[in-house]
Order: C-alpha cells, then structure tokens, then sequence
C-alpha cells in the first residue's frame, strides 16, 4: 500500500501540469469564442453596410433611369412641336410662292 501511494505521490507534478495545461486550453478557448463572436458581429456590420450601399446606388440609379425617361418624353414634345412649326412655316412659304 506504501509503494501506491509513492507511486501516486511521484504523479502530483504531472498531475499538476495536466491541470495547468488543462486551464489554459480552457481560457484559450473562451478567449477565442470572444474573438469569434467579435468577427461574427464585424462580419455582420460589413454586410449591413454593403447592403446600404448596394440599396444607395440601385435608387440611385432608378432615379436617373426616371429622369432619363421623363428627359426623352421632353425631347419626343419638344421635337413634335418642332416639326409642327417646321409644317407651318412651310406652309406659309408655300402660301407666300416660296419654296419649301
């Protein structure tokens, strides 16, 4: 019985660093789970800021889309009235015995 607990007692400081390993693998972990979690937030917050972005310059781009329609429908007026007045100016000279 003496000789197990001699054999148990030269076991302590293998024992202890097992435990001191142990310990730190522990707090190892715990202070990775912190940076993961830290990258997991930070990761987030890009794609938040992405998606505004991204949504930033799709309105931006169907506002110019809608002003480049509403800037075409002017110039389709503006170019109806035009020929209307080209019409009646080549009419009067016409009226007038000019050519047109």
């Amino acid at each position: 019985m003496e000789a197990a607990f001699i054999e148990a007692m030269k076991q302590v400081p293998a024992l202890a660093v097992l435990a001191f390993i142990l310990f730190q693998w522990v707090k190892f972990q715990d202070r990775q789970r912190d940076r993961d979690v830290d990258r997991d937030k930070s990761f987030a917050k890009m794609l938040t800021h992405r998606d505004e972005a991204l949504k930033s310059i799709g309105d931006d781009c169907h506002r110019i889309q809608r002003d480049s329609i509403d800037a075409m429908r002017s110039n389709t007026e503006q170019s109806g009235r035009t020929e209307q007045a080209l019409e009646r100016v080549s009419t009067v000279l016409t009226q007038m015995g000019g050519s047109p």
